[in-house]
């Protein structure tokens, strides 16, 4: 039996997506992946599998586009390559026979009707939080403007744990302070309550499949089920293989993940973790695609040295979401790409209570090991649900899109975390560092539910 797959190509969306093609065919099923073919050989060496087969669409002629917007023109350019590779597959001399449905990402949801042209089933995949996929079906029936946005939404299904506000509801974002880089795209912007278009390309799914799980998010399936009149199923924890089989010790990246450009070795980072306290350690990363805007940097850099916990921070080259505060020159940025995110002085001032990494950094051992004992995170989903698989507390500071809800279930669903700020878009300040972090490494109720969640993994 084979089954096929079409990922949208941004990181957060390939990676559950390998990992569900992994486990089917650890259950003995075929699975084909279909990507563009400049992506082949990455996904390839994700996917070390011999049931797992990838298939390359060579895309048409196409300007190559730096901006954020670069996965969703190739994704959209893979829509043609797309119909002709299975019309061959469906030809009456194709070597094979066609699948039995494909799998489809919401984000390449088009794939879905192309499906049905060739009589072959589609099973829709919500890779990300399914809370905000779920009211995707509902905030445009809402009328938030007109009602006082500190009010609490009543949504039949929803419940009462999420407190979910008017104002959280259209998550409007903070004031625009010059150009942002890397945010990505996509779908309505915050506030816009137009219904995403997947939302309509999933009506030709015969059953959709979300990223989570009942102890997680269930009344959130159910409430796509109830919208779509479909059958929803939570298949996730996406997570790699060795994610589970390491429960309850470190885990290596190296062993699941290829290594990227780094200053610290990941032998270094498990030895400075080793020389620090049980549950001491706070964790600050916010992925490779976002980050605070740059005085938001500064303000963080200030509360983590007042904060007087060892932390790890992870920053990333190039990422930052205004121009860098600082003037230099062409060369000397590119000699130095992380130029003005880290305040002069900062790392020699806190000392090895401090680690700050540049570049890739080990996540997996990070939140896996015994030292970890929060985690300042974007509520990017798979962090997420690494950090809630791990047990360990989560600040929220979300960025964009579906952070904002995920940091909502993390914090109000869950009670498994804090948010750094209340709605309402203003920049994050040293003080609000400051307090989430004392909150999170000190407030019991937090650390016993996330606790209770980790049991609830590790007893399978």
């Amino acid at each position: 039996m084979e089954m096929m797959l079409i990922p949208f190509l941004g990181q957060g969306h390939v990676f559950p997506c390998t990992q569900l093609c992994l486990q089917l065919a650890a259950h003995g099923v075929t699975v084909t992946i279909v990507v563009p073919t400049e992506f082949t050989d990455t996904i390839s060496a994700a996917c070390d599998h011999p049931l797992v087969r990838v298939a390359g669409l060579d895309l048409p002629p196409h300007e190559d586009d730096p901006s954020p917007m670069h996965l969703f023109v190739k994704a959209h350019l893979m829509n043609e390559p797309f119909s002709e590779f299975l019309a061959r597959r469906t030809a009456p001399d194709a070597p094979l026979p066609p699948p039995v449905c494909i799998i489809v990402d919401a984000l390449v949801g088009w794939a879905i009707d192309i499906s049905r042209q060739y009589a072959i089933p589609a099973v829709g995949l919500y890779t990300n939080g399914t809370c905000p996929c779920a009211l995707d079906y509902i905030s445009p029936r809402l009328s938030p403007e007109k009602m006082n946005p500190n009010e609490i939404v009543a949504i039949p299904g929803v419940p009462d744990t999420l407190r979910l506000t008017y104002g959280e509801l259209v998550h409007k974002p903070p004031p625009s302070r010059g150009p942002r880089r890397n945010t990505g795209g996509g779908g309505p912007r915050h506030g816009d309550r137009r219904q995403p278009p997947w939302i309509n390309q999933m009506e030709g799914a015969t059953v959709i499949l979300c990223n989570t799980c009942d102890e997680l998010e269930r009344p959130f399936i159910d409430l796509i089920a109830r919208e779509t009149g479909k059958k929803a199923f939570g298949v996730g924890p996406l997570l790699p293989r060795q994610f589970w089989e390491s429960a309850g010790s470190p885990l290596r990246d190296g062993a699941v993940r290829s290594k990227k450009n780094s200053n610290v070795s990941e032998e270094e980072v498990e030895a400075w973790l080793n020389s620090k306290q049980p549950g001491s350690v706070v964790f600050v990363s916010f992925g490779s695609e976002v980050s605070p805007t740059t005085s938001e940097l500064a303000e963080l850099a200030a509360g983590l040295e007042e904060s007087g916990q060892p932390f790890i921070w992870v920053i990333q080259a190039n990422v930052t979401r205004d121009p860098a505060p600082v003037e230099a020159s062409p060369e000397l940025a590119a000699k130095d790409p992380w130029l003005g995110v880290v305040p002069d002085g900062f790392e020699e001032r806190v000392g090895e209570r401090g680690l700050v990494i540049r570049g890739w950094a080990p996540q997996l051992l990070i939140l896996s090991h015994p030292s970890t004992g929060g985690f300042i995170s974007h509520c990017g989903w798979n962090s997420t649900l690494e950090s809630l698989v791990r047990g360990v507390p989560i600040l929220a500071w979300p960025i964009r899109g579906d952070q904002h809800m995920n940091a909502i279930v993390v914090a109000n669903h869950l009670g498994v975390g804090v948010k750094v700020r209340d709605a309402g878009g203003r920049d994050v300040r040293k003080e609000d560092v400051v307090r989430g972090v004392a909150k999170l490494m000190s407030d019991s109720d937090i650390r016993n539910r996330a606790a209770q969640i980790k049991a609830i993994f590790l007893s399978g």
